[in-house]
C-alpha cells in the first residue's frame, strides 16, 4: 500500500508539473506583452486590428455638444490641406463633421510640398462660396470668433507649417479668440533626434530638435506654454485609435519619407537629388564625370541598408545640363527605424573617404550653423558638437512630455 500510494504521488506531481509548464508556456508570453513597457514597443500597430486612425476633425461636433459653443460663431479655418484636385471633396468632409467655415486661411504644405496656386483662387471662390485668402490681415481675423487649424506637419522643424501655427497663435493672443486645433499625425513617426533648430515667426522664437515626433496638436499645446506662457484658450481635438508609432497611410509616403531625408542636402555641389519618374522614390545621384564606382554605389547601398534603408541602384539623363547622373534610389518602410541624423552621418563619412569633396549650401549652413555644416559633410562631428546636439534632444524630450498625447512617448535618439 505504501509503494503504491508513494507511486500515485510521483505521478499526480509529474502530471502536475507538466500542467504548470504547459500553462506557463501559454500564458506569459501574453502577460509580458499586455505588460511591457510602451517606449520599448516600437511596432505597435499588431495592438488594434479593426479600429481605423481619425483625424481629430471627427471630433468636433461631440465638441460643440459638450462646449456649448454654437454653430453660428463665424470659423476662420487655417489649413493647408486644400488642393485642387480634392478641393471639394476636402470641404465636404468637414462638413459632415459639422465644420463649415466663413474664412478660410490657406498655406503651404511642407509635407507633400505643395504650393498654393493663386491664379486659381477666384475659380474656388466661385465653386465653394467660400473666401479662400493666400495672406491673412488682421481685419479678417478679427471678425471670426472661433480659428479652426488644420495643418499637416512634414515632421522637421523647418517646416511652414509650424510658422503658419505660431503666426495664427499670436494672432488668437492678441485678438482673444479661442483656438481648436484639428489634430494630424507626426509622418516621420516615433523618433525624436537631432540639433536645436530655432523656428523663427512673428517675431517669437521657438526651439524644437530637427526631427520632433510630435503631432500638430501636441506641438501647439507646447507653443502655448512655452510662447504665450498659456494666455491661449487652445483646445486640441485628439486623433482617435492612434498610436505614435504606427504606419500613417499617405498618397504619396514614400516621398514624405525621403523628401526630409535627402532634400535637405539639394543644392550641394555635386550631388543631384531627383524624384523618380516612376514613382515616389527620390534619387541621390552624382555626374558620371566624377567616376564614382558602380562598386563604390554598392558599397554605399550596403551601409544604409544597416539603417532600414531599401536602396537600388539608379542612372538618369539631366535634361537641363544633358548630362548623365548614377546614383541610388531610396525608400523606406518603416520610419520608425530610420535615424535621420545617423544616417546623414554615415552617408557624408562614406563622400569623404571616397575623396568626393561636397560644397555647402547657404540653406544647410543657416540651418546648423557654418562649423557644424562643415563638420557633417566631412562626416566628422566633434564631441562637442554629438553632446549638444544630444543634450538639445535630451532636454525637449522632458521638456515636451506635460504636452504629449498619444502613445508611446517620442524615442530619443542619441548619436
Amino acid at each position: 500500500m505504501f509503494l503504491f500510494g508513494g507511486g500515485c504521488f510521483v505521478v499526480f506531481r509529474t502530471i502536475f508539473k507538466i500542467t504548470f509548464l504547459l500553462s506557463m508556456a501559454l500564458l506569459l508570453p501574453r502577460f509580458l506583452l499586455l505588460y511591457a513597457p510602451q517606449q520599448h514597443m516600437t511596432f505597435g500597430s499588431w495592438i488594434r486590428q479593426t479600429d481605423k486612425m481619425q483625424m481629430g476633425a471627427s471630433s468636433f461636433k461631440a465638441f460643440l455638444d459638450q462646449s456649448g459653443l454654437g454653430v453660428d460663431n463665424k470659423k476662420l479655418l487655417v489649413t493647408n490641406q486644400l488642393h485642387e484636385h480634392n478641393l471639394n471633396h476636402y470641404l465636404q468632409l468637414l462638413g459632415h463633421y459639422g465644420i463649415n467655415a466663413d474664412l478660410i486661411y490657406r498655406t503651404h504644405n511642407s509635407a507633400t510640398n505643395t504650393k498654393l496656386d493663386t491664379d486659381l483662387l477666384d475659380l474656388e471662390i466661385v465653386q465653394n462660396a467660400v473666401p479662400i485668402v493666400a495672406h491673412l490681415s488682421a481685419k479678417e481675423f478679427k471678425k471670426n470668433d472661433l480659428v479652426l487649424i488644420d495643418l499637416q506637419n512634414s515632421g522637421l522643424a523647418n517646416d511652414e507649417a509650424l510658422k503658419n501655427l505660431i503666426d495664427i497663435m499670436q494672432f488668437a493672443r492678441r485678438y482673444k479668440k479661442q483656438v481648436i486645433v484639428l489634430d494630424r499625425p507626426n509622418p516621420l513617426g516615433c523618433l525624436l533626434e537631432g540639433p536645436s533648430i530655432q523656428v523663427v515667426s512673428a517675431g517669437l522664437v521657438l526651439d524644437l530638435p530637427l526631427r520632433y515626433g510630435l503631432s500638430i496638436g501636441e506641438l501647439a499645446s507646447y507653443a502655448n506654454a512655452q510662447l504665450f506662457n498659456n494666455q491661449i484658450k487652445l483646445v486640441v481635438l485628439p486623433l482617435k485609435y492612434y498610436l505614435r508609432n504606427e504606419h500613417v497611410e499617405f498618397e504619396q509616403k514614400q516621398r514624405v519619407y525621403t523628401l526630409g531625408l535627402f532634400d535637405i542636402l539639394r543644392g550641394v555641389f555635386p550631388i543631384e537629388i531627383k524624384m523618380d519618374c516612376n514613382s515616389n522614390f527620390q534619387c541621390l545621384a552624382l555626374p558620371e564625370y566624377v567616376n564614382f564606382s558602380i562598386d563604390k554605389w554598392y558599397e554605399l547601398r550596403s551601409a544604409l541598408w544597416h539603417y532600414h534603408i531599401d536602396v537600388s541602384l539608379c542612372r538618369f539623363l539631366d535634361r537641363k545640363t544633358q548630362q548623365y547622373f548614377v546614383g541610388i534610389r531610396l525608400a523606406i518602410d518603416d520610419i520608425n527605424r530610420v535615424s535621420y541624423l545617423k544616417v546623414w552621418q554615415t552617408f557624408f563619412k562614406f563622400m569623404h573617404d571616397a575623396k568626393i569633396n561636397l560644397r555647402s549650401t547657404l540653406a544647410l549652413e543657416q540651418l546648423f550653423g557654418t562649423i557644424k555644416t562643415q563638420e557633417l559633410i566631412t562626416g566628422n562631428l566633434s564631441d562637442e558638437t554629438i553632446y549638444n546636439w544630444n543634450q538639445a534632444a535630451v532636454n525637449f524630450y522632458y521638456a515636451v512630455k506635460p504636452h504629449l498625447i498619444y502613445r508611446p512617448w517620442p524615442i530619443k535618439v542619441l548619436l
